[in-house]
């Protein structure tokens, strides 16, 4: 593909919450692997519970980080805020100042080098003193805490930060990821972090902790346009494909059902401001009873996002009539399927007609150190040239963001990483070729 993305394509990369807050064996190695860009999936293991975040964790040194950024021609960077590093007990009346100038320097060396900053406000992480006084977004309480820390940061970093993720894959716990990473809900004693929705209570509780959370999504994005015309919100759904097995009718339904739970419920709050028609039936095929204040469906049609951003890593399944979706069968190579995000793209285009991002791009971690650097290099080209393929067929793709050095590895992999010339070459191999690509503007 010789053909350059059109004119102000954002190229960049991004870092997730536990990387944002590395404790300091993991530092250096955190520092090396920065650029690089990598590919990664989603692992369960990597949300388990850290200690909380305090304005005196040790993090990676963000001016070292910012320069590499910057001499990758990086044009911007995802970086999560941990709530509890402005508040926290997260109910707070006066914000952590420590925390705030922690983040101020972050953005400012940002702005200095030529970076975007774009926050996530939520990445998985709810204050222990608010999942355990109130049960984490199963309690309505905990909105008004959401808006007062959003505030905060609206207000702090006005002038620093004009692009908002309010809630990192708000639709993850329809599909996987259950009651912990979900909405925050308290873990019971043996229960894995990675709980799918089994029972009609855990079904009941994630779903009214989700309304919560789209609550305060719309409040928050009318808070943001209102202290700052500049900035921009937008949402964020975990892109899911599901491909059909067989082309028996049964399994088309199945399809056409799954695609729209996992990704048409969240996201048609978000941008058209009202849940889908199919809700009223669920919820009520489920018996569940979602509690609402008056006005709730005033407040979701007042605060639709401005754009949407996807995670995408390749996981997809096949389903059929026999299974439910969370049985389904995944395919061989389920992490490697570019095509489908040309799919991906063009089905969440066509139904929203909004500006994308894509994000958080890769496979699994634990396969990096088994990959050449010519694996990796195949797979983010297939998939720039798939996003290209959705540019090209009139999708509006804002940026292109993919997992890099700073979230190559689970905790538990840290300690296999080579310390040899091999081994930095490969890195350096990797980050030459994706540097070529930012300088290029999308040449692959």
């Amino acid at each position: 593909m010789d053909k350059t993305f059109p004119k102000g394509f954002l190229w960049g990369g991004m870092m997730t919450g536990s990387a944002a807050n590395v404790n300091a064996s993991k530092a250096a190695f955190a520092q090396r692997l920065v650029t690089e860009p990598v590919t990664r999936g989603w692992r369960g293991a990597e949300l388990q519970l850290m200690d909380a975040p305090t304005a005196t964790t040790v993090t990676v040194d963000w001016s070292l980080t910012i320069k590499k950024l910057q001499q990758m021609g990086y044009h911007t960077y995802r970086i999560p805020i941990a709530w509890e590093r402005i508040f926290p007990n997260g109910d707070d009346e006066t914000p952590n100042q420590a925390g705030l100038n922690y983040y101020r320097q972050i953005f400012e060396q940002c702005q200095a080098a030529g970076v975007e900053p774009i926050v996530t406000l939520a990445d998985y992480r709810v204050p222990e003193h608010l999942m355990q006084a109130y049960g984490g977004w199963l309690h309505r309480q905990v909105i008004d805490s959401y808006v007062h820390y959003c505030r905060t940061l609206f207000l702090t970093f006005k002038d620093l930060v004009h692009y908002w993720i309010p809630f990192n894959e708000i639709n993850n716990l329809v599909m996987l990821a259950g009651e912990f990473p979900g909405v925050g809900l308290p873990l019971k004693d043996g229960q894995p972090i990675a709980n799918p929705l089994k029972t009609a209570t855990q079904r009941q509780d994630c779903f009214q902790a989700l309304h919560h959370q789209l609550v305060a999504s719309a409040r928050v994005t009318q808070l943001a346009h209102r202290i700052d015309a500049d900035n921009e919100v937008g949402g964020m759904l975990a892109g899911r494909l599901n491909y059909v097995a067989t082309a028996k009718s049964e399994d088309v339904r199945q399809h056409q059902w799954a695609t729209a739970l996992n990704n048409w419920l969240c996201g048609d709050v978000l941008l058209r401001g009202a849940y889908p028609y199919f809700a009223d039936h669920y919820f009520e095929r489920h018996q569940l009873h979602i509690h609402t204040a008056p006005e709730d469906a005033q407040t979701l049609r007042a605060g639709r996002v401005d754009f949407m951003m996807i995670s995408y890593d390749g996981l997809h399944m096949q389903l059929t009539s026999e299974l439910s979706g969370r049985e389904a069968q995944r395919t061989a190579d389920e992490h490697n399927d570019p095509l489908g995000l040309q799919i991906y793209l063009n089905a969440v285009y066509g139904r929203y007609g909004v500006p994308l991002m894509v994000t958080e791009n890769g496979v699994a971690a634990n396969r990096l150190l088994k990959q050449t650097p010519l694996a990796r290099i195949a797979y983010l080209k297939a998939h720039i040239a798939a996003v290209r393929a959705a540019v090209d067929e009139g999708v509006d793709v804002l940026s292109y963001l993919p997992w890099d050095g700073l979230n190559h590895l689970p905790a538990e992999l840290t300690d296999q990483v080579p310390d040899n010339a091999d081994f930095q070459a490969n890195i350096a191999r990797s980050v030459a070729w994706y540097r070529q690509i930012v300088a290029t503007n999308g040449v692959v």
